[in-house]
């Protein structure tokens, strides 16, 4: 599939989005003439958009601005295990991170969290996990050294 042709088929779902159910076929009828695989296309992503409640059509922000409301404990003033958070270095699509100081070693470290929302689906953890064993088969000045990975269960205040 070609970019112009993808960015046909998002701009034709959209605005079947915009239109009641009662008249989306009329609508695609016309917008899709005699192109039945457009058609299709467009037609997959509005079922698809159906079973899932209109994720598709919330914008990304949006839906993670709304999962991570239900997880607004900051780790900040805390310790993890025997790591002192410091400061949030950022956050992205996988977590947050931290940066903390290890007085066992008196070293400064960054420490990246799941929000707890990710952390209860398989998936993701299998996912952070696979990063985890990723990060620690590599040996390069630029690249981070994993010390340790576990789950945030030793959280107290410092």
């Amino acid at each position: 599939m070609t970019p112009d042709r993808w960015e046909l088929i998002n701009k034709l779902y959209h605005a079947a989005l915009e239109v009641e159910d009662k008249g989306r076929t009329s609508f695609l009828e016309e917008a899709c003439k005699e192109d039945a695989e457009l058609r299709s296309e467009v037609e997959s992503l509005l079922k698809m958009n159906a079973q899932v409640g209109g994720f598709l059509g919330t914008p990304a922000m949006e839906e993670v601005a709304r999962e991570l409301k239900d997880d607004p404990v900051s780790l900040l003033g805390r310790r993890l295990g025997p790591y002192q958070i410091l400061r949030v270095l950022g956050a992205g699509g996988m977590g947050e991170v931290y940066e903390a100081r290890d007085p066992r070693l008196n070293r400064i470290v960054a420490i990246k969290v799941l929000p707890k929302h990710f952390s209860e689906r398989a998936g993701l953890r299998q996912r952070f996990e696979r990063e985890a064993r990723a990060i620690a088969s590599l040996n390069h000045p630029h690249i981070c050294t994993l010390y340790a990975k576990g789950r945030k269960t030793e959280l107290t205040s410092w």
